[in-house]
């Protein structure tokens, strides 16, 4: 009954907000929106630089709320897992391989661990680790844990910022965790080392990844802002003292990107003039220190994993970010680094639904950490304080509890609205039982009747196959004039014949004789002559009696 609509990754940075939204669609975890915004000051640029230190932290943080608030805005929140990057500096995420122990006990292994690393007191830090292998030094077991660290006031500030925009955090991450969820996704080859590299505006993050593990991790001191400011910088030229606005360096950076030093490069000769003012030789000479910088750094990071006990050869690098689109880079990296170079492209490993992402606004290599947030997992590694975590969980419980209270509710409810139905069943075929019964009551009257007829006469003898007997067997001169028919002994019926016969007395002896043997020959049995005499009234016959018993009735 709690289940997400969908999940959400957000990604605030210094300069812009991304965000994306997946909800399962037949089964498959589906991109149905993405949205960037750039954060705007919502007072000027100048007056905000003359602003004290705290009241510009302050001007930043409300142009965040403002622009977060756009970008979630007709969003579906509460019934959202919304998961959020949190860009800080000094963060850490780190692999440590620590022996076997109990948890509570592998918590304050990595807090100790995890102390020598990170540029704040390690009581200031929020700290949390996942297990993720297993791995035997000399013989001995010991475990692969990845352990995440960053200042408990950034992780405070960020929640503040999102609570004004009233979104429920599920989980906060960090730039190298959202980078290893994408690989997932991205189809690298089994056992391939690739470097995915974010470059924002103001933080640059190298994450090595290898089968799905981080396997290194660093924040690089130079990003997408140093190269914007290495451009502010003043140039003197054949025309003078040069010095570029903001607006015009960012013109300049997107369409230009890193000038070629060689003159046979298609995109931008070093001589070629860049509108009335400089040259590209001009741009490369105030940008050269930044890339070579980042070159340099990335060069480092390579050699130092190449170097550690569980390292390698980085086989390829990925950028991201919003300055991996800058002309030039890909090609410039490529050739210090000399290895494959390219920008990633992090829609190509989802499923994007159509109309979910308006690529004349938004490039996609600027939304691979807001996916790789909303592609986490619910027991991973998250960042929320522990005292948020408690109120998390003690939510969770109180929502589990009002969820099996209002699954009885509904159990019972439902169980009386099926027992109302039952009985609504019941009584319709009830009611339809009385009407048919109403129609049904002259046949059950005459049915009454006839069964109290056939009561009566139950105990009646059957008199049509006698008589039609004694009519077959009687001569023309003899005349029944009564026959009684009783129960005899062991229910044996018996029957008594009365009657006339016309003729003299040996005739009627004679005529009596036959009588009798053609009735045994039917249904009587044992037929005897009573007594006979002459008639009184009727000259020249006899009244006689026989008597017998019934040999079969129907």
């Amino acid at each position: 009954m709690n289940q997400p609509k969908s999940i959400i990754g957000l990604d605030i940075g210094t300069s812009s907000i991304k965000m994306v939204q997946f909800t399962v669609i037949r089964g498959e975890l589906s991109l149905v929106k993405a949205r960037l915004k750039k954060i705007e000051l919502l007072d000027s640029l100048e007056n905000y630089h003359q602003r004290r230190q705290e009241d510009k932290e302050k001007a930043f943080k409300e142009a965040t709320v403002a622009c977060l608030r756009e970008v979630v805005h007709g969003l579906d929140l509460k019934r959202a897992n919304v998961i959020s990057v949190v860009n800080c500096s000094g963060s850490l995420t780190r692999k440590l391989v620590l022996p076997e122990m109990p948890r509570a006990e592998m918590t304050e292994a990595v807090k100790w661990d995890v102390k020598d690393y990170i540029p704040f007191p390690v009581d200031e830090a929020v700290i949390d680790y996942e297990i993720f292998g297993e791995v035997e030094e000399e013989g001995i077991k010991k475990k692969e844990v990845l352990a995440a660290a960053c200042p408990k006031g950034s992780i405070v500030e960020h929640l503040d910022i999102l609570s004004q925009v009233m979104i429920k955090r599920a989980a906060v991450i960090q730039v190298p965790l959202a980078l290893r969820n994408l690989t997932g996704k991205a189809g690298f080859k089994q056992g391939e080392s690739v470097a995915l590299i974010e470059i924002g505006a103001n933080f640059a993050e190298l994450c090595i990844l290898k089968d799905g593990a981080i396997e290194f991790s660093r924040r690089l001191p130079v990003a997408g802002e140093d190269i914007t400011k290495a451009m502010t910088g003043v140039l003197v030229s054949d025309l003078g003292r040069l010095e570029f606005e903001i607006n015009e360096v960012e013109r300049l950076k997107k369409k230009y990107g890193i000038p070629e030093e060689s003159r046979n490069q298609p995109y931008l000769p070093a001589g070629r003039m860049v509108g009335e003012k400089v040259s590209a030789a001009q741009i490369l000479s105030l940008i050269r220190p930044s890339i070579e910088k980042l070159s340099d750094e990335i060069g480092r990071s390579f050699d130092y994993y190449r170097g550690s006990a569980q390292g390698g050869n980085v086989d390829r690098a990925i950028l991201l970010g919003g300055s991996a689109g800058l002309k030039g880079l890909t090609e410039y990296l490529s050739d210090k680094l000399r290895m494959e170079v390219s920008v990633g492209d992090p829609l190509k490993w989802v499923n994007v639904l159509s109309g979910a992402v308006d690529k004349k606004e938004i490039v996609p290599h600027r939304l691979g950490v807001a996916i790789g947030a909303a592609l986490g997992t619910a027991d991973g590694i998250n960042l929320l304080p522990i005292e948020v975590k408690e109120e998390t969980r003690r939510l969770i419980e109180r929502a589990g509890i009002k969820a099996i209270a209002t699954a009885v509710i509904l159990l019972l409810l439902f169980l009386y609205i099926g027992m109302r139905l039952q009985l609504a069943n019941y009584n319709k075929r009830i009611f339809s039982g009385k009407v048919e019964l109403l129609s049904l009551e002259p046949q059950i009257k005459e049915a009454r009747k006839q069964l109290q007829i056939n009561r009566i006469l139950i105990h009646e003898p059957y008199w049509i196959e006698p008589i039609k007997e004694i009519s077959n067997a009687a001569p023309p001169n003899i005349y029944i004039t009564e026959i009684n028919m009783q129960e005899g002994r062991e229910g044996v019926k018996e029957v008594t014949l009365c009657g006339i016969i016309l003729a003299g007395e040996e005739a009627t002896l004679a005529s009596l004789s036959r009588l009798m043997l053609t009735l045994e020959r039917g249904i009587f049995k044992n037929i005897v002559l009573v007594t006979t005499r002459k008639h009184e009234e009727i000259e020249g016959s006899s009244i006689f009696k026989l008597k017998g018993e019934i040999d079969y009735i129907k």
